[in-house]
């Protein structure tokens, strides 16, 4: 509700409390969850956001459904205001039904200027004709600017684009077209189309999706010519293009590429891969999960000094969430671990992850190298169960993981960059996100063959090394992109095969969730920190290689990272 001493907005909870509440909800669409995203929504109104429209039209509409919270908050939006115009007359008719509604605020106010009587009637003469002229016209005209987003006429859908001018797209008679806000609903929209369309010749890389990702910024775009089946538009100028024949989306693509307000426009494809782990290393261990809480199943724990900086953040900074999206293939929740698991996502088709030995490595071992009930892992399918993932799948989860509040983000995948998956990387580290990606295991240079995003100069790299501090040079990448190496060899973590089972791989893959854990407690000591600073602290405070050469060569990176560096005192 309003905060009338500080003059803004302010939820009821954070984006964090309300991804809880949704995934433990018995009703994800509930009344007091519909309002609980209204009401985050309007306190970044002051942030210049997009969501001003989306905001004020689902409180109205929870508020004619007579939803007491939501009727208090229409009169607060109309006296102070936020979100909407300012309007005494609208203001007391709100307050007024908020107080037939039983509703009393926590504040104890109710009513313009604290007046704790001001929603009462005024003389009942006018009650009727204000009524009757006058809150109709003027709930009609604001109605008309937050739902815009409906315009039937013509195939026309309005989404909101920034803060400023709607995004209006025009399409074919025959084309269906989505529009939405929110990475949620934009995820969900494009995961049903996904499950729609995409064959297992798709995946496998055999013919074309036929469909096209591209980033506007203008405010109308015409697609009329364009026989496309689907249009999915996002607020924030990515729209999503999906045709049954792939001339049309070929002639399509060569058009848009021609637009001077097309920021980027790409064929989506599955060129994402999750490493590729050598089977002699694939072998389960005979035992299972031990010593629960205490022991360790990656020496790499150990090595870095994470078991003693995990320890520091227990007994120091346990009061500091702190949240780790693992953007990957499904993952298997093991039960001594569950309750710091949040419900994973399925990125690709939508419904659970499908559970995968890739996945459930890299996030038992960010589990295994942070061991701090305030440090919290959600895993991000976006493979579904298949070797390849869309690119779009990891742009909706990379902004899907921003959405929700990750403070940290793994990415133990890769593949070839082109501009659907790059700029929303810098998109989150602008946006306060430690990122953190695997090198690869091809024995290359990450810039001569633009791996992606290990490339990324804003992202974490990780090469590997063995138990005896050499580095992996039989498998890691190198390059100048390269910032630390970590333990990738003969790494112990939780297996797909079930509860209790560990699994031992090799990779780089293996090696970034260990600095993904090191960036997560960083966090919970200074949650402050920006990405530039962890990247920064995490370099430099390193250990030097056992092999002088491959140290001083500048592609392995800076070291070994020395977790230990970051304990007062130590």
């Amino acid at each position: 509700m309003y905060d009338r001493i500080n003059n803004v907005w302010v939820s009821e909870c954070t984006e964090k409390e309300l991804t809880r509440k949704i995934a433990n909800a018995d009703e994800p669409d509930s009344r007091e969850i519909r309002f609980l995203r209204a009401s985050l929504m309007l306190s970044k109104l002051a942030e210049g956001n997009e969501f001003t429209a989306q905001a004020v039209a689902e409180t109205e509409k929870l508020a004619e459904e007579k939803y007491p919270p939501a009727l208090y908050a229409m009169a607060q939006m109309f006296e102070f205001g936020w979100g909407v115009a300012k309007d005494e007359e609208l203001c007391l008719l709100w307050y007024k039904r908020a107080g037939e509604a039983g509703y009393r605020p926590v504040d104890g106010y109710f009513g313009k200027n604290n007046d704790r009587i001001i929603y009462q009637e005024k003389e009942k003469p006018h009650k009727t004709e204000k009524k009757k002229k006058k809150f109709p016209v003027k709930l009609v005209v604001i109605i008309a600017a937050v739902l815009a987003v409906i315009i039937a006429a013509a195939g026309i859908i309005l989404s909101l684009l920034g803060a400023s001018e709607s995004l209006v797209i025009k399409v074919n008679e025959n084309t269906e077209l989505k529009s939405t806000v929110s990475a949620e609903e934009f995820s969900a929209e494009v995961g049903k189309l996904l499950s729609e369309y995409d064959t297992p010749q798709m995946i496998s890389g055999e013919v074309s999706t036929n469909r096209i990702v591209l980033k506007f910024d203008g405010n109308k775009l015409d697609l009329r010519d364009f026989l496309a089946d689907k249009v999915v538009s996002r607020g924030n100028g990515i729209i999503v293009i999906q045709f049954a024949d792939e001339d049309e989306a070929r002639k399509c693509l060569e058009i848009l590429k021609n637009n001077s307000k097309v920021i980027f426009a790409e064929t989506d494809d599955y060129s994402v891969k999750a490493e590729t782990i050598p089977e002699e290393y694939c072998s389960l261990s005979p035992v299972n999960s031990v010593m629960p809480g205490d022991g360790y199943y990656s020496w790499g724990v150990k090595d870095m000094g994470l078991d003693k900086l995990s320890e520091y953040v227990r007994d120091n900074f346990s009061d500091n969430e702190v949240l780790v999206a693992v953007i990957d293939t499904g993952a298997l929740v093991h039960s001594e671990n569950a309750h710091r698991y949040y419900e994973g996502i399925n990125c690709m088709m939508g419904g659970d992850v499908v559970p995968d030995e890739h996945g459930t490595h890299v996030v038992g071992t960010v589990l295994d190298g942070a061991q701090c009930d305030n440090i919290k892992v959600i895993n991000l399918d976006v493979f579904s169960g298949g070797e390849g993932a869309s690119e779009l799948s990891v742009r909706n989860a990379m902004e899907l993981a921003v959405e929700i509040g990750a403070d940290v983000i793994n990415l133990s995948l890769g593949g070839p960059c082109n501009m659907i998956s790059h700029d929303y990387f810098d998109e989150a580290v602008e946006k306060g996100v430690v990122l953190v990606a695997a090198a690869g295991n091809d024995k290359v240079d990450i810039h001569e063959t633009d791996f992606c995003p290990a490339h990324v100069e804003n992202i974490i790299t990780v090469g590997a090394y063995r138990m005896n501090h050499e580095i992996a040079t039989d498998y890691t990448n190198y390059g100048a992109g390269i910032d630390v190496c970590a333990p990738g060899t003969d790494i112990y973590s939780y297996s797909a095969e079930g509860d209790g089972i560990l699994q031992k791989l090799q990779g780089t893959s293996m090696a970034s969730p260990h600095v993904a854990a090191l960036a997560a407690l960083l966090k919970a000591i200074s949650p402050d920190m920006t990405p530039a600073e962890v990247q920064g602290a995490i370099c430099e405070y390193t250990r030097a290689f056992t092999n002088p050469t491959a140290y001083s060569s500048g592609v392995y990176g800076t070291g070994a990272p020395d977790a230990t560096a970051f304990i007062e005192g130590y």
